[in-house]
């Protein structure tokens, strides 16, 4: 069923005129996208992003207010600007959550659309004696803002959710996760759904956190007695394997709700990192490859990224470039000053930048204010982007967003502003761009940038005008305002080849 979204003029006049102001920049200075700065009453928090394989942006966030909290989506286009009317976008649910910071789940179908997980009271009579029995429910909301598995989405009301709800996509098919905190259900679930919104598997009881594997298989991360383990599952949810693999005998102790982080190489097999308990009060950074097959590359167990016996490591991400075969991983750190590193490693395990890899920033470890990891992700090239933050004094803090080479050299860094409140920051990187987004608790805000992988610039070169007036049929060499140059100069130089095709070149 196709319910098309339309605010009434009652819920209009029931919720906050916030500012909303969306478009890419073309400076260093972020956009904003919901700015509620100065309302105190209101705020919008746990904001989660996505882009699509058409250039567009989805996302979705939380609205408190005295009333309670629900949960919007919008939709940015290829230009960034906003898709559905209003700063808020559609508001999926009039329901109660169970907590403005509860975690949820956002990813994109196949077809383009948003597919949004939450748990909101949606009972008239008490369960269990509860007057709040926040029920799981996943939402499908098409680009034209249509709601494709109805108006309250799909949900599963035997059983009360806790805190947490997430979902996987693999193909067409949709996996949709939560955990039960009922007595007699207590556990995690999952189920799979069609296209169409049929429940075609499910809810069954399955942990962990899920990415695609081999065809319409998907692959588990979660933890047991025996240490940090991965299993396979078909379309039916049954395991592939005779029994869970585990893939190092240590597991993760912190306070992420998700705590094994999960790239994909592409073939069916995927590299993990996690944060591990190291003495009475240390952690450090684990990490291994598994391949579709279930073979383990590090070995038996997974390897330090900081490879000595000194622990204070922590918040970790990872990132995989499939064509080089290599997997970087990042995390902060705090020995006898604070700073903020990144290793890598190829499928083998092999340390590639060394046994505690490069620290790509640091400061003294009498200063309280920190870095904060942002994110990263890899060019096709064999080179990463990096950003974290800098927090300069309490409260304010500058993004720094840097290109490595594929040694590990910095080949741009940029500084942007100096007093952001950096939390839940998204980092997207693609060939192109690199997209970061994140909320303000200061400011009160949602803000994004958008900024040129190749110089660290904030705009496109690809639609400036080159003038070939005067070029021959061999090779023609411009700036990036379309000046003829004789030899290429330092910075970008835009290189008509002799077959006509365009080409970008940094010298440095």
């Amino acid at each position: 069923m196709k319910i098309k979204h339309i605010l009434s003029a009652m819920l209009l006049s029931a919720l906050p005129l916030w500012d909303a102001v969306a478009q890419w920049n073309t400076t260093k200075t972020p956009f904003t996208i919901v700015d509620c700065e100065g309302k105190n009453e209101y705020y919008a928090v746990t904001p989660h992003f996505a882009r699509t394989t058409d250039g567009k942006t989805w996302m979705a966030y939380k609205v408190w207010t005295s009333e309670g909290v629900s949960t919007y989506v919008q939709l940015l286009d290829q230009d960034g600007k906003l898709v559905f009317d209003g700063p808020l976008g559609i508001r999926l649910n009039s329901y109660p959550t169970n907590t403005w910071w509860s975690e949820y789940g956002l990813d994109i179908a196949s077809d383009g659309s948003a597919l949004v997980t939450v748990a909101d009271a949606r009972n008239t009579e008490p369960i269990e004696g509860l007057y709040y029995a926040f029920v799981p429910t996943i939402y499908k909301i098409s680009q034209s803002g249509e709601f494709l598995w109805g108006a309250d989405g799909i949900s599963f009301p035997d059983y009360i959710s806790g805190s947490l709800t997430n979902v996987y996509v693999n193909g067409d098919d949709v996996y949709f996760q939560f955990n039960c905190t009922s007595a007699d259900e207590r556990g995690t679930y999952t189920c799979r759904i069609d296209p169409n919104g049929t429940v075609a598997v499910g809810p069954k009881s399955l942990a962990g956190q899920m990415i695609a594997s081999e065809g319409s298989d998907m692959l588990a991360f979660s933890s047991s007695g025996e240490g940090s383990t991965v299993q396979r599952y078909n379309r039916d949810l049954e395991p592939v394997w005779d029994a869970p693999i585990v893939y190092d005998t240590l597991s993760y102790s912190g306070h992420d709700l998700r705590p094994y982080k999960i790239v994909s190489d592409g073939e069916g097999g995927a590299a993990v990192a996690f944060v591990c308990a190291m003495g009475s009060d240390g952690h450090n950074i684990r990490a291994q490859y598994v391949t579709a097959d279930g073979d383990l590359g590090f070995g038996l167990v997974g390897k330090y990224l900081y490879n000595y016996m000194e622990y204070d490591h922590n918040y970790c991400g990872i990132a995989l470039n499939p064509t080089t075969k290599e997997i970087l991983v990042d995390w902060q750190d705090k020995l006898d000053r604070y700073t903020v590193s990144v290793g890598k490693l190829n499928y083998g395990g092999d340390y590639l930048w060394g046994e505690t890899g490069i620290q790509i920033d640091e400061k003294a470890s009498t200063e309280v204010l920190q870095f904060s990891r942002v994110g990263y992700g890899s060019l096709s090239c064999g080179d990463w982007m990096v950003a974290y933050s800098n927090m300069l004094e309490w409260e304010k803090s500058a993004l720094i967003v840097k290109r490595l080479s594929a040694s590990g050299s910095v080949m741009w860094e940029k500084a942007v502003g100096r007093s952001f409140g950096i939390n839940d920051p998204t980092m997207i990187v693609e060939e192109d761009y690199t997209y970061i987004f994140w909320r303000d608790d200061v400011k009160n805000a949602l803000y994004g940038l958008r900024i040129v992988n190749e110089d660290g610039t904030y705009t496109a070169i690809d639609g400036t005008p080159i003038d070939t007036s005067n070029s021959s049929q061999g090779e023609a060499i411009y700036s990036i305002g379309g000046q003829r140059l004789s030899t290429p100069q330092k910075g970008l130089n835009i290189i008509r080849q002799a077959n006509g095709e365009i080409i970008k070149k940094s010298i440095h």
